[in-house]
């Protein structure tokens, strides 16, 4: 098949001591420099690529004058309400992604679905200057490339080319992994990304201050703060569910919208919880690490 394979152990490059403390990044930089392709193309061990991935991701390359390609992820196998929220989710950070990448207003990137040019990667140094944060593999390197070649990065619009994964088992598992997303937000070079994250975080708190208001003040004859509630949560939802709903349809996953309701309402006190404990807890467990 002309296939080769090499399995590389950062035990066997770095020094004992760094290699026990070396995250994704350090692993990353390691392959990089290991490779003699000019394609470097990333995802995660427990996701599943489809059997043209990489040729899909080839010929977007061969087509125009690309330095980096983000492409869709997407989870699977869902088996409860919270793992179909997660799918949900994802799929609405691919069309935000998308939609980012297409218009060069925020660019955002997930490493489970990556690639780019060795070249650019080695131009840009890697991930000096943010090696110290576990997460963040994928925004850091796509800011830093977009920086120097501003048209030269883009979405892959294809969903033949999304590789799949399942979601967190569990509550604490989900918990962990977002806070984890959620810690490199505040160190992202791009400020449009940092402003819409912060922008959307103030919309949710505004609704579960507005819910824990409104329901006394109606009992005492105010129903202002009611009546903004009602309009917050429409506007949330009309929005959401016009976007989600070509999210869906375009994955192949309209089964999903029976349960948007649920998920709706779980998300506001989501992003409003999860955003203010990724800024008050720094550590967190990832892969049975405690890391932070």
């Amino acid at each position: 098949s002309g296939i080769s394979i090499r399995l590389v152990h950062l035990s066997d490059i770095l020094p004992a001591e760094h290699a026990m403390l070396a995250n994704k990044k350090a692993a990353i930089e390691a392959g990089v420099a290991l490779a003699h392709g000019p394609l470097i193309v990333t995802t995660d061990a427990d996701c599943i690529a489809p059997a043209d991935w990489l040729r899909i991701i080839a010929s977007r390359f061969e087509a125009g004058d690309l330095q980096l390609l983000t492409a869709p992820v997407a989870l699977h196998r869902e088996k409860n309400l919270l793992q179909r929220f997660q799918s949900l989710d994802l799929l609405g950070l691919m069309g935000i992604t998308a939609a980012g990448m297409h218009l060069g207003f925020q660019r955002m990137a997930n490493g489970a679905n990556l690639a780019y040019t060795k070249e650019v990667f080695e131009n840009v140094g890697g991930y000096a200057g943010n090696r110290s944060l576990s997460s963040g593999d994928d925004m850091f390197l796509v800011q830093k490339i977009a920086r120097l070649h501003t048209s030269s990065v883009a979405f892959l619009k294809n969903p033949a080319a999304a590789v799949r994964t399942e979601a967190a088992a569990d509550l604490r598992s989900f918990v962990q992994q977002r806070i984890r997303w959620g810690t490199k937000n505040a160190a992202l070079p791009e400020w449009p990304v940092r402003l819409v994250l912060l922008a959307v975080f103030l919309f949710c708190w505004s609704i579960v201050i507005n819910a824990v208001i409104a329901v006394p003040a109606a009992a005492a004859g105010n129903y202002l703060f009611l009546q903004l509630l009602g309009l917050q949560l429409l506007i949330k939802a009309v929005f959401d569910y016009l976007f989600l709903r070509e999210m869906c349809l375009y994955f192949g996953r309209a089964d999903l919208l029976r349960w948007f309701v649920p998920c709706f309402l779980m998300h506001t006190a989501y992003v409003a919880l999860i955003g203010a404990a990724s800024l008050v807890f720094r550590r967190y467990r990832w892969k049975g690490r405690r890391v932070g």
